[in-house]
């Protein structure tokens, strides 16, 4: 989950998620993730070793985060944009990130979600190689289309 407001909608949402599946939960403002850096000077934060955990551990990843501005929490492109490390320095991590399910997920208080929201993570997914197995968006203020969301969730990743 990459929120600046750690128990959040996005919390309660994954909470919910984590209660109902069993799924285990990682906040990353409780890492330190820096922003991509071209000289790779960041390589000694926690990133590098929490993707590994991820990859080793994990076939299904789930990506959550609040709507900001339209996009996704500046938390969450922190972690997508250091992506590029597993292109560049190392590439043995990042290309056992083929076949691995993600499923990325939304929250606000709202249903005014640009329908291009998903695209940067389906497009990251399929450079990667990874499955992407969809987007759905929980509106805070929806109970009846939660559920139905909190449905399909399962139902694509399942237990795991």
């Amino acid at each position: 989950m990459g929120s600046s407001r750690p128990m959040g909608d996005t919390y309660k949402v994954c909470k919910q998620l984590i209660s109902e599946n069993g799924y285990k939960f990682q906040d990353l403002t409780e890492l330190v993730i820096m922003p991509f850096d071209y000289d790779y000077d960041n390589k000694d934060d926690d990133y590098m070793g929490f993707i590994k955990h991820v990859i080793d551990k994990y076939d299904n990843i789930i990506l959550a985060t609040p709507v900001y501005w339209y996009t996704m929490s500046g938390i969450m492109k922190n972690f997508v944009d250091r992506f590029t490390d597993l292109m560049t320095i190392q590439k043995e991590v990042g290309r056992r990130l083929r076949g691995k399910n993600l499923l990325y997920v939304s929250v606000s208080n709202s249903d005014d979600v640009p329908e291009e929201f998903q695209l940067p993570i389906k497009r990251t997914a399929e450079y990667l190689g990874m499955n992407f197995r969809g987007y759905r968006h929980f509106s805070i203020n929806d109970d009846n289309n939660n559920s139905s969301n909190y449905a399909f969730v399962k139902e694509v990743i399942g237990n795991g």
